[in-house]
């Protein structure tokens, strides 16, 4: 646990229910809103253009969508991953809530 009561698997648990949350709660906060409008926001115009797609091209729209969400799956675990990592390193220089040293990463 570091100085402002917060570990890294708190911090990775945040981050797996909203994501940049983890970031945010370390400290991190624009670090945080990023993650957060590049995986909801982008998740949903990515679904938004593919849903969009011709029904004759049935194939190729499931294939799409299959893209979509697994690219923001990747993301998804990847923020939950930089959540923990940024949470150990903080809890080992006992920085956490101090974003300019959660940024080294």
């Amino acid at each position: 646990m570091n100085r402002n009561g917060h570990t890294a698997v708190e911090a990775a648990l945040v981050s797996f229910i909203i994501p940049g949350g983890g970031q945010y709660l370390l400290g991190d906060r624009e670090r945080g809103i990023w993650i957060f409008f590049a995986i909801v926001v982008g998740g949903a115009i990515l679904t938004l253009l593919v849903t969009g797609m011709p029904s004759n091209a049935y194939s190729q729209k499931s294939m799409w969508m299959m893209l979509t969400y697994l690219f923001l799956f990747c993301a998804w675990i990847a923020q939950v991953a930089d959540a923990y990592k940024r949470g150990r390193r903080a809890e080992e220089a006992g920085t956490a809530g101090r974003p300019e040293d959660n940024r080294k990463a």
